[in-house]
């Protein structure tokens, strides 16, 4: 028999997917036509891990301050000194997961706290991830250099 004609035993499901994901519309506000992107993340995936893909997508290199506004609780990573503000929960620990799991849809990211770029982050879909699956729907924009785009 020619082995290109065998058939391969089925795989369970459980064998195809390793974790849920999310695909996630991030829209940079105030501009007109709007920049936005579309990722793929694992739920798994701390805020810390969004805050960097979206530096990725955009093709930004981490230089300023930055937080997420979720059901009015500020994400970001929390300074020993509280300076009279609101506290800041700590983005290196909350996972995406929990986000799911309280229902939130869509939240708000800034980054450059001094030109307030606000972000609109809105959840697309939730869906199992299929295993070797990209992270990125985009993932070659984290190969690109500096010189590479001017």
């Amino acid at each position: 028999m020619d082995l290109c004609c065998q058939r391969q035993p089925e795989q369970r499901k459980s064998e195809l997917t390793i974790a849920d994901a999310a695909r996630l519309r991030i829209t940079l506000l105030d501009l007109d036509p709007a920049s936005w992107r579309e990722v793929d993340v694992p739920l798994s995936m701390t805020l810390k891990g969004l805050h960097d893909t979206i530096q990725g997508a955009f093709l930004w290199f981490d230089c300023n301050l930055w937080e997420f506004d979720i059901n009015d609780r500020r994400y970001g990573l929390p300074h020993d000194d509280d300076f009279g503000f609101e506290k800041v929960y700590n983005a290196t620990t909350t996972r995406l997961t929990k986000l799911r799991d309280s229902g939130i849809t869509e939240f708000l990211y800034t980054y450059d706290m001094g030109d307030n770029w606000e972000h609109h982050v809105e959840v697309l879909k939730l869906f199992e991830m299929p295993k070797g699956g990209n992270r990125c729907s985009a993932p070659t924009l984290f190969c690109l250099s500096r010189s590479a785009i001017g």
